[in-house]
């Protein structure tokens, strides 16, 4: 290996073990590298990553950089961990055995061991090499060429010795990327991003003011006992999907599901009417596509998913309850109880949903009509709801 391709390797090496280089993400990382192979003198013409999803639908994440293309960015299902495309594939067989493979690709395209190989023949490259991680089904590093002749030994010399502080390097990335992934998932956005930059002590709560969102099912006891748990569970989740979507694309953010419950807020910052207008126009997203999911329903002659929702407004302490080994994020406080005691009133008023008195002055809407004032469980004094006739 010559000295000049030797200190680059150096300083790869180096850049990747760097401890600053490492709060780039994973696409910035492959474009960095591929441009130090280069530098190198090693005819790279595709550079592959992927790493594990982590998310409900998506089970890898595929990072590729060709000189065409740059780096491109691609999401699969878990149908890729067990399809053909995978159990006949280099990466799995560089999997069980435990080393790097390499395959040629300048012969008879009809000879090659596994379809992706063929691909990358006839996109014109010439040799391929690869190298996945023993413990996780979806990350590896592959690299192919289209010099004429393939990778020469002192090539492969290179990328063995770049090798193992590139699988490193992908190994903290998948550790970093799984823990953000599932506190994102488990969590919420905004409570994860708080327990990353460590908001994780017993009692760590701060004093903020939310709109909190409060919804529950209708006739869920009655369902769970007349209907097998595959169509409950179903019925949840399409139930869930209609109001967790609607909640986050209108910037709340989903705390927890209580049963058939579900508790979000939508923080106010400096903007009480903008919080309560975007939890107002999450509420008609959310019913519009109950709606919608209904009438799906009915043809296929399934049971009408209904569900009441109070919007109150107030201050919340927000953060970590629980005990030394068990933690909680959520909302608690007066205003929480008494949007639970709000939709409560929901279905006995033939409501869908129900706002409170300080909702509506900061909402300051005219679609808001006044329901009367009620007595609310375990509150000294009768409250002013309101509703939007329009939503039923």
């Amino acid at each position: 290996m010559s000295g000049g391709r030797s200190a680059v390797i150096d300083e790869t090496i180096e850049w990747l073990l760097d401890s600053d280089a490492r709060k780039h993400a994973l696409p910035a990382m492959i474009q960095g590298l591929a441009e130090r192979i280069d530098k190198a003198g090693i005819a790279v013409s595709v550079l592959s990553t992927s790493q594990q999803a982590y998310q409900p639908e998506v089970a890898v994440r595929n990072v590729r950089w060709t000189r065409e293309t740059g780096v491109v960015v691609a999401d699969y299902t878990y149908a890729v961990t067990t399809g053909p495309e995978y159990l006949n594939s280099p990466l799995k067989a560089s999997r069980d055995t435990g080393t790097w493979l390499r395959v040629r690709l300048d012969g008879p395209v009809d000879d090659l061991p596994y379809p992706v190989c063929k691909e990358l023949a006839l996109a014109g490259n010439t040799d391929y090499f690869v190298k996945a991680m023993p413990r996780d089904v979806s990350t590896y590093i592959s690299l192919a060429t289209n010099k004429v002749g393939g990778f020469s030994e002192d090539d492969i010399a290179a990328l063995l010795r770049l090798l193992p502080a590139i699988l490193l390097r992908l190994e903290l990335y998948c550790s970093n990327y799984a823990l953000t992934s599932l506190l994102h998932l488990y969590l919420g956005g905004n409570a994860a991003e708080r327990v990353i930059k460590g908001a994780f002590r017993l009692g760590s709560t701060e004093d903020i003011e939310a709109v909190v969102w409060m919804c529950d099912l209708r006739g869920f006891t009655s369902m769970t006992e007349k209907s097998s748990e595959v169509d409950v569970l179903s019925t949840l989740n399409q139930y869930f999907a209609c109001v967790v979507t609607a909640v986050q694309s209108h910037g709340g953010e989903v705390l927890k599901f209580i049963g058939d419950a579900v508790l979000a807020i939508f923080p106010v910052g400096e903007d009480e009417t903008g919080a309560c207008h975007r939890a107002m126009a999450a509420a008609r997203e959310a019913f519009h596509a109950l709606d919608a999911a209904n009438v799906v329903r009915q043809q296929a002659e399934q049971e009408t998913i209904r569900f009441g929702l109070a919007l109150h407004l107030g201050h919340v302490s927000y953060g970590n309850i629980g005990t030394r080994t068990r933690l909680d994020f959520t909302v608690i406080g007066p205003t929480v109880n008494e949007a639970a005691r709000i939709e409560g009133l929901c279905s006995g008023l033939g409501r869908r949903l129900l706002v409170s008195e300080s909702f509506a002055i900061a909402a300051k809407s005219a679609e808001l009509e006044s329901v009367g004032r009620h007595a609310l469980k375990g509150v000294a004094t009768d409250r002013e709801l309101f509703t939007i006739p329009s939503l039923g």
